[in-house]
């Protein structure tokens, strides 16, 4: 079984708690794990991670869907059965 995705659900939450109306997600040159700041002059929410957490979240969700994506060999198998 693949772990839950950690990271990408803590933006997901972020993302999801905000009552502005914009969302920015950027890189920060720091190596913090996930910033997020609420730009109310402008009703936007920030997000920032580092390089290095960005690869993990798309470690993260790669490892997820792995384990979950089906292992026959040609997408029509998919729908026949």
């Amino acid at each position: 079984m693949s772990q839950e995705p950690f990271l990408t659900r803590e933006i997901y939450g972020e993302i999801l708690s905000t009552t502005c109306q914009y969302t920015s997600i950027q890189f920060l040159p720091a190596a913090t794990a996930i910033e997020a700041i609420t730009d109310s002059e402008n009703d936007t929410l920030e997000i920032g991670f580092s390089k290095k957490t960005y690869l993990q979240i798309f470690t993260e969700g790669h490892s997820y869907f792995q384990g979950k994506y089906p292992t026959v060999k040609k997408i029509e198998e998919l729908f026949t059965g």
